[in-house]
């Protein structure tokens, strides 16, 4: 919805996303990651500020993507063996949204819009941060 992405056009890594937030109106940049390409799985730390990524098999029962049945039991489990974030605060989690890194409103909102996150196989980090790799 945001027209960040398209589905079956693949955008490549070296593209800048420069985006603008809906409450503050400041600009940000993003950079991406296919994540069903790389075959991981992505969490966002709940200030936004991190994302992990996780490696298919990693964790038993942990979605992937355009999975399109999301058990909250088996996610709650998955969700458990996924570590703090290093930088970010709070926990990692699949519907954690993105948020706008100048006044924090969510920017891409998995939280309110849970339906939207199974199709989101970009993961996204502001530019020049490196997503957080598994153990």
């Amino acid at each position: 919805m945001r027209g960040l992405h398209f589905g079956g056009t693949v955008i490549p890594a070296g593209v800048r996303i420069v985006c603008v937030c809906d409450r503050c109106n400041l600009s940000f940049t993003l950079q991406h990651f296919h994540a069903g390409f790389s075959e991981v799985q992505y969490f966002y730390s709940e200030d936004g500020s991190e994302t992990l990524i996780v490696p298919y098999g990693a964790i038993e029962n942990m979605p992937r993507q355009l999975q399109q049945v999301i058990d909250p039991d088996l996610l709650r489990e998955v969700e458990a063996e996924l570590p703090a974030p290093l930088h970010g605060k709070g926990e990692f989690g699949y519907y954690n949204s993105f948020p706008c890194p100048h006044c924090h409103a969510p920017f891409i909102d998995f939280e309110k819009n849970k339906q939207i996150r199974p199709g989101e196989y970009y993961g996204n980090t502001l530019i020049d941060v490196l997503p957080t790799p598994w153990r």
